[in-house]
């Protein structure tokens, strides 16, 4: 089971705007962001950091006097290896204290799984004297640190900032709650499959290979273990292991294709439990563990599923996988594991919807976001450290660094981009138009947890029913906010 973090109200502010009170809430994720990879050698081709700071307006709090702020992030999950997160925030430190005389920036590097980094953070924002001024969260836990009033808004700071509008608006709106903005993106995941064209190719597959159903999968799937027994027909990650991160780069994504993905009805204000989505999610899922065809719940369930699985679809083997746009930058730029052939010999193909309905094109946003600490009493100031990491070579480099997708549009088509893992980025970056994400507010952990729990129970037990699981999600989500908080659609 995932730690259940409880996150109370800060005991005290020196900075006037607070988060909105709401309740209490998690991509996790890279990769949800970003995920932890295993070793590897660092970034082949790294994109210097930019050489010009962001001036400094007088009211952004220089003065003789010395001040210090602080950033922290996810020190060994959230890029692509270990060694990058460290050299990155570094070089912005040193570069942002150059420009500022006087003023000080303190790393805090968290290690661990995404459930460690939150822990952390809800450990360290307890204190105005450990809250970290700015801090690297998933962009599906920042409703969470918002609603407790750790979050500053930053309306007033984005929306001068030519970079925020070239933003989509899908992107702006991740870490909105009540109409303010409680981050600011730094890259985004989007997922598709992947399939192994040599496995295809044996099994007397199509090449290339383009689902337009689920019922088109499990087609392939069953065929790939027919023709080839020594091969995983498909990844699908779901459970609690790796917490919401490895939900939403895994079966979550189904989800969000099926008739009704629907998690939060906001007309309503309740939370789905039962659906014609959830059924259809639940469903496919239940007929991957009857039938054989995902790869092992030991691997599935493991903390680091998400940053092990681009080494699991290497080796022993995966025909098909839910697939994120971090995996073929590891592959091919960042070893981890290094796998060159994957140019040629993996193929990327959008997830498509239920039934073929729509665009037939399903995806879950995500990713990571930069939020500034409310009780800060130098918000001016780091807001310029935050805009400083958004100037476009900054940017780039983290992008790259962490494998996401830029959330500045005309990015994502820049050669120190499209060349970074060519010729998957520019596909992968094709799909964001297409892709949902999860409601940012307060309790969207606790809906988490129940579907977590709910895939992990069909996926380590093929007794379990679709009806088990859909009772695993009433009954989960109203013991946690009452029975007056959750509703089923028909």
């Amino acid at each position: 089971m995932s730690p259940r973090v409880s996150i109370s109200k800060p005991k005290g502010s020196s900075d006037g705007e607070r988060g909105t009170d709401v309740n209490n809430r998690l991509r996790v994720g890279k990769r949800a962001g970003a995920v932890a990879r295993l070793g590897g050698a660092a970034v082949a081709v790294v994109i210097g950091l930019s050489m010009t700071v962001p001036a400094l307006s007088a009211s952004a709090g220089a003065s003789s006097k010395k001040v210090t702020l602080s950033i922290a992030f996810g020190s060994t999950y959230v890029m692509a290896t270990a060694a990058l997160a460290p050299k990155f925030y570094g070089n912005i430190a040193k570069e942002f204290e150059a420009a500022h005389p006087g003023v000080t920036v303190d790393l805090i590097p968290i290690p661990g799984s995404p459930n460690d980094i939150i822990t952390k953070l809800s450990l360290l924002y307890r204190s105005a004297s450990t809250a970290p001024t700015i801090a690297e969260i998933d962009n599906l836990d920042v409703g969470k640190f918002a609603s407790a009033g750790y979050l500053l808004p930053l309306n007033k700071y984005v929306t001068q900032e030519s970079w925020w509008s070239s933003f989509p608006a899908v992107v702006q709106d991740e870490a909105e709650l009540n109409g303010k903005y409680y981050g600011v993106n730094q890259g985004e995941n989007v997922q598709a499959l992947a399939y192994n064209k040599v496995d295809f190719k044996e099994a007397g597959l199509p090449v290339p290979w383009h689902p337009t159903t689920w019922q088109d999968i499990i087609n392939a799937a069953l065929t790939i273990k027919k023709k080839l027994p020594k091969v995983t027909p498909i990844w699908a990650e779901g459970g609690t292991g790796a917490g919401t991160g490895g939900i939403s780069l895994g079966v979550a994504n189904l989800l969000a294709g099926s008739s009704d993905p629907t998690v939060f009805d906001k007309s309503t204000g309740k939370w789905v439990v039962n659906s014609s989505g959830l059924k259809q999610t639940f469903s496919f899922i239940h007929t991957l563990t009857v039938d054989g065809l995902n790869a092992p719940v030991s691997d599935l369930f493991n903390p680091n599923a998400p940053g092990n699985a681009t080494a699991y679809m290497k080796s022993p083997g995966a025909a098909i996988a839910i697939a994120s746009n971090y995996w073929t930058t590891s592959w091919l730029e960042n070893d981890a594991p290094s796998w060159p052939q994957a140019k040629t010999e993996i193929g990327i193909t959008p997830l498509p919807t239920s039934d073929g309905q729509g665009s037939d094109i399903a995806s879950l946003l995500t990713g990571w976001d930069q939020a500034i600490y409310s009780g800060t009493p130098n918000a001016k100031l780091a807001f310029s450290l935050l805009n400083f990491m958004m100037q476009k070579q900054n940017l780039l480099t983290v992008d790259n660094d962490g494998e996401w997708i830029p959330p500045v549009t005309s990015y994502a088509t820049d050669p120190l981009y499209t060349n970074f893992g060519a010729p998957f980025q520019s596909v992968f970056a094709g799909l964001e138009k297409y892709a949902s994400e999860w409601p940012d507010v307060a309790n969207l952990p606790v809906w988490s947890q129940a579907f977590q729990d709910a895939t992990g129970n069909l996926e380590q037990n093929s007794s379990t029913t679709v009806q088990d699981a859909l009772n695993t999600m009433q009954s989960y989500v109203s013991e946690q906010l009452g029975s007056s908080a959750i509703e089923t659609k028909k």
